[in-house]
């Protein structure tokens, strides 16, 4: 289970080889993703899902597309259709079933500081990502950037047994990691593998730009999208 950043989603996703989106205003049912789950079959003890740090969208583990087991991200949806979660693109390349996804907290982009302001400030410079990161029963753990199609780093000798959770810390570039063998490592990404966090004040204005100044107060104000808040403009 895990909460949109700004509080306007829940998503949960169990054995029933689906994904269910809540909306917290009324708890009522947002959408429901089947599709890409379906076809799995081995059974896992966790789907641990994560959002992105900028709320657009959701990483879900333990998915298959043929002939290989996959995380996929599903976009957060436009307009006033809340059902419409459309799957963004996948992450491909573990050999057994993925259990865990986890978003870094921070916001990225390339450049030194002064560019990721820029990029927050106005809408200017390099463009803004998220990094994610999966654990498997193959006992890897992989690193993605939303932006490339490929990981940014595999791990394959971590650990001897699946892995089991793994949790960013606030800095944005270090992950902690945990496996079924009774060991746990940290891994540390530098700014010149995966680029520049926004700075904290730079983050929550982009919130405010996607969500509107509700962003900071709470879900009960906050707009469907990033198109109604444009409307409402």
């Amino acid at each position: 289970v895990g909460w949109d950043p700004v509080g306007r989603y829940i998503a949960s996703q169990g054995d029933d080889r689906a994904v269910l989106v809540w909306e917290s205003r009324e708890w009522s049912l947002a959408g429901r993703i089947e599709e890409p789950f379906l076809r799995t079959s081995q059974k896992t003890l966790f789907r641990r899902l994560s959002w992105s740090p900028d709320g657009q969208f959701v990483c879900a583990p333990h998915a298959y597309k043929k002939p290989a087991h996959i995380a996929v991200v599903l976009r957060r949806p436009t307009g006033t259709d809340t059902s419409q979660w459309r799957q963004e693109c996948d992450f491909v390349g573990h050999k057994a079933p993925v259990v865990v996804g986890a978003f870094s907290p921070r916001i990225f982009t390339r450049g030194p500081p002064a560019a990721a302001e820029a990029a927050a400030g106005d809408g200017g410079g390099a463009a803004a990502y998220s990094v994610c990161a999966l654990g498997g029963q193959d006992c890897v753990v992989s690193v993605w950037v939303t932006c490339q199609p490929k990981a940014l780093v595999v791990v394959r000798d971590l650990f001897k047994e699946d892995v089991l959770d793994l949790s960013w810390a606030a800095d944005g570039s270090t992950l902690l990691c945990c496996s079924m063998d009774g060991s746990v490592a940290a891994i540390q990404i530098e700014p010149h593998e995966v680029g520049t966090p926004l700075p904290p004040a730079e983050q929550a204005a982009r919130l405010s730009q996607l969500y509107g100044a509700a962003a900071a107060a709470g879900a009960a104000d906050l707009p469907l999208s990033a198109d109604l808040l444009a409307l409402e403009a």
